[in-house]
C-alpha cells in the first residue's frame, strides 16, 4: 500500500499525478477515486491509500516534470536530512564510536556501515550512534543490504514497510523484531538485484 500526501512537495505531487494518469490508462473512465484516510466529520483529509505497487515507471508521461526538477528536489530533501542532524561526518562518527579512521574505513568497505552523499560529500546515518540500537545488529543489516546505494539503504532503515507491519526497520528493531528485519532486508536486497 502506498500513502499519497498532496501537501508534500513537487516530487510527491508529481508521483501522485503520474499514478493518477497511469490508473486512468489502466482502468479507463471507470476509475473511482480512493476513499480518503485520516480526519472524519467533514474535515478534509490530506492523504489517500492506494492498494498495490506503484505503476511501472515507463508508463509515466515525460512531459510533466523534468528529471532535473526531480533531482533538485531530491538534493533539497537530502540537505534537510543533513540539517536535521540525521547524518554525521566520518570524524563525528569516529568520535562517537571511538573508532580510528582505519576501523571506520574497514567497516564501510565491508558494508557494515554505509554512507550517503549530500552535495558531493559522504555522511553516515546518525542512527549508527544511537544508544537505543545494538550497533552489531545495525551493521549486520547493513551487510545484508550489500552493495545497494547508500540512499537506498537509508530508505530501507527509515521508511515504513508493509512487510514490517507498516513501521520502518528502526522502529521494528526497537520493538524487538530483529529476525523479521533481517529476513526483510535479505528479501529487499535480493529484489533490488533482480
Amino acid at each position: 500500500m502506498v500513502l499519497l500526501d498532496p501537501k508534500k512537495g513537487i516530487g510527491d505531487a508529481t508521483v501522485q499525478h503520474r499514478i493518477g494518469e497511469w490508473l486512468v490508462d489502466v482502468h479507463g473512465d471507470d476509475l473511482r477515486c480512493p476513499e480518503p484516510t485520516g480526519p472524519k466529520d467533514g474535515e478534509q483529509s490530506s492523504s489517500y491509500e492506494v492498494e498495490g505497487d506503484l505503476p511501472p515507471e515507463e508508463r509515466f508521461p515525460d512531459d510533466d516534470v523534468s528529471d532535473t526538477d526531480i533531482q533538485v528536489e531530491v538534493q533539497e530533501n537530502h540537505r534537510k536530512i543533513l540539517a536535521g542532524g540525521l547524518l554525521l561526518t566520518s570524524a563525528d562518527l569516529q568520535t562517537a564510536l571511538s573508532m580510528s579512521p582505519q576501523e571506520l574505513g574497514d567497516a564501510t568497505h565491508s558494508k557494515r556501515f554505509f554512507t550517503v552523499d549530500v552535495d558531493g560529500k559522504d555522511y553516515y546515518p546518525a542512527f549508527f550512534v544511537n544508544s537505543g540500537f545494538d550497533l552489531q545488529v545495525l551493521e549486520r543489516i547493513s551487510e545484508l543490504l550489500g552493495s545497494l546505494p547508500g540512499w537506498v539503504k537509508w530508505l530501507f532503515f527509515t521508511s515504513p514497510r508493509e512487510t514490517l507491519g507498516d513501521v520502518n526497520a528502526l522502529e521494528a528493531l526497537a520493538s524487538g523484531r530483529e529476525a523479521l528485519v533481517n529476513d526483510v532486508a535479505q528479501r529487499f536486497a535480493a529484489d533490488a538485484d533482480n
